[in-house]
């Protein structure tokens, strides 16, 4: 009996020893609640209103006091290019201004009094009636001239018969010859009048031409001192324009042209932005960017410290770019961008942050998805039923980074097993932890 004894008890031992051990597994219940379904991406943080203040014009730009951090005012200088050239070309403008102004003032003197205007053309006036008179006597000394040629003619048919004394006839060829010189005498005064006359007309008609010759000055120097003045305004403006202003109140957030040197106008030199604007852009794939609406939730999961603030989609972009991938894969790739009340001055800009933007989310039975293994083409999930676990297939519909909705297969209250090991079998004696 004793040896029986010890026999059933070291059987028992080793039937203990041998026997089938629970296996210790998490468990999460099946219930209703928010599904959201999301996208996670990279993104980085980007100042919404930056200023890039390049040199308007060209020159030596000045040493650049001021560095990444400075807060600045609105209006104030933050650069200055050297403005010696301009001023110099401001004044030598200038000065050209008041030369061409002296001249346009002396033109007035060039201009003909109109006294000696009046002079001139009363000698012609004086010309005209000589010249009128002088060929009128002309014109009387022609005719008397013939009458004493024809009386000569008849008194020399009466000298010939003896009618007319020798006297008589040679006084009448006196007469006859100093008629001929007296002609002859007016025609050079006639052509004598005509050449005064001629001459009086054109000291008139140039005096005249001197008249108007001053306006056509006054037009020229008005011209060139409109050009010069135009001139002028372009370089005052440029004189104005070498300080590089900050348009707005903000800070600096990058300086490009730090060390004195000469730069071509539009070079950018400083970059101003205000952090309290700071938006979030992410790049996410066109495929998952077509779910994405404005207004959707976007989280910062990493990042931002120990912060995960949420915000807002504000635009997804409507064009998509090429991105290589860590792998070497040729991705389309969009950009959302993300707006969030609270401030985010404390990252700064170009920040790399990981996001999750929220595309749905409803109610619904939800399970865990650390639940959810793939068997076949289906999914499953192992449900604890008595102490053992029982697997059954599942009918998923929208599926979230945590939570899946159950369609079938799973009800509220049932109890699943959490990512479950590989050794798990349908009906093995399980323990929850």
């Amino acid at each position: 009996m004793l040896w029986v004894g010890a026999a059933l008890v070291a059987a028992g031992a080793i039937a203990y020893a041998f026997r089938p051990v629970p296996l210790r597994v998490e468990s999460a219940i099946v219930e209703r609640r928010t599904i959201e379904t999301s996208v996670e991406s990279e993104a980085k943080t980007r100042i919404h209103d930056r200023y890039a203040l390049s040199a308007q014009v060209s020159g030596r730009l000045l040493r650049v006091t001021v560095e990444e951090g400075d807060r600045v005012r609105a209006g104030e200088r933050i650069a200055s290019i050297d403005p010696l050239p301009y001023t110099v070309a401001v004044t030598t403008a200038l000065a050209r201004v008041r030369e061409l102004e002296a001249d346009l003032a002396g033109v007035e003197t060039l201009r003909p009094k109109e006294e000696a205007l009046a002079q001139v053309r009363s000698r012609a006036l004086a010309s005209k009636s000589l010249d009128a008179s002088a060929h009128l006597r002309v014109r009387v000394l022609q005719a008397a001239a013939a009458q004493s040629l024809r009386d000569l003619a008849r008194l020399r048919d009466l000298a010939d018969k003896g009618y007319l004394s020798r006297a008589a006839y040679e006084q009448a060829q006196l007469t006859a010859t100093t008629r001929q010189r007296e002609l002859e005498i007016a025609k050079t005064d006639a052509t004598a009048a005509d050449h005064q006359l001629r001459a009086d007309r054109a000291a008139a008609d140039e005096l005249a031409r001197r008249v108007s010759d001053p306006d056509y000055l006054r037009n020229v120097y008005g011209a060139q001192i409109a050009a010069v003045r135009a001139e002028l305004h372009n370089l005052e403006d440029r004189n104005r324009r070498t300080g590089v202003v900050a348009p707005v109140a903000g800070e600096v957030l990058r300086v490009l042209q730090k060390s004195e040197s000469y730069v071509q106008a539009g070079t950018p030199i400083v970059e101003i932005g205000d952090r309290n604007g700071i938006e979030v852009v992410a790049d996410v794939l066109s495929q998952d960017a077509v779910a994405i609406r404005p207004g959707n939730r976007v989280e910062i999961v990493s990042g931002a410290g120990d912060a995960h603030p949420w915000g807002t989609v504000r635009r997804v972009e409507p064009a998509g770019y090429t991105k290589i991938s860590a792998l070497g894969i040729e991705e389309q790739r969009v950009n959302v961008i993300a707006t969030f009340p609270g401030s985010l001055r404390s990252l700064g800009d170009a920040y790399r942050l990981d996001v999750r933007i929220v595309t749905t989310s409803a109610e619904g039975i939800a399970v865990p998805v650390p639940a959810l293994v793939r068997c076949d083409e289906a999914w499953c999930a192992f449900r604890i039923e008595n102490g053992r676990a029982r697997r059954v297939t599942v009918g998923i519909g929208r599926l979230g980074a945590e939570l899946a909705e159950v369609r079938t297969g799973l009800a509220v209250g049932d109890r699943v097993i959490l990512r479950p090991p590989e050794s798990l079998q349908d009906g093995t004696r399980v323990v929850i932890r």
